[in-house]
C-alpha cells in the first residue's frame, strides 16, 4: 500500500510540474500580448503627437507666408519715388527748398 501511495504521490507531483510549466507558458503569452497591446497603444500615441506637429508646423508657414507677402508689397510701395515723396510732404512736412535757401559749399583740394 505504501508503494502506492509514493507512485501517486509522484504521478501528482507530475501533473503539478507539467500544470506550473502551463501557468508558465500562458503566463509568458498574456505578458507578449499586453507587451504588444502597449506598444501599438504608445505607436499610435506617437504618430498623433507627430501629426499635431505638423499640422502646427503648416500653419505657422501660412502665417509666416502671409506675412512674407505683406513685407513684399509693403517694400515696392515704399521704394517708388513718388510714394516716398509723398510720405514725405505729408507725415514729415518737408518742402523743397527756396533757391535763397540753398548754400553751395565748394570743396577745396582733391
Amino acid at each position: 500500500m505504501e508503494s502506492a501511495y509514493y507512485s501517486q504521490a509522484a504521478a501528482l507531483k507530475r501533473t503539478n510540474c507539467s500544470t506550473d510549466k502551463f501557468n508558465y507558458i500562458y503566463l509568458i503569452y498574456i505578458v507578449m500580448i499586453l507587451l504588444a497591446m502597449l506598444l501599438h497603444t504608445w505607436r499610435g500615441l506617437y504618430a498623433s503627437k507627430i501629426e499635431c506637429d505638423i499640422r502646427e508646423a503648416e500653419q505657422a508657414q501660412v502665417q509666416i507666408s502671409q506675412v512674407n507677402h505683406q513685407l513684399r508689397l509693403e517694400r515696392m510701395s515704399l521704394a517708388s519715388l513718388s510714394q516716398i515723396d509723398h510720405q514725405a510732404k505729408e507725415r514729415l512736412g518737408l518742402v523743397f527748398p527756396r533757391p535763397e535757401q540753398v548754400v553751395i559749399i565748394e570743396q577745396e583740394g582733391p
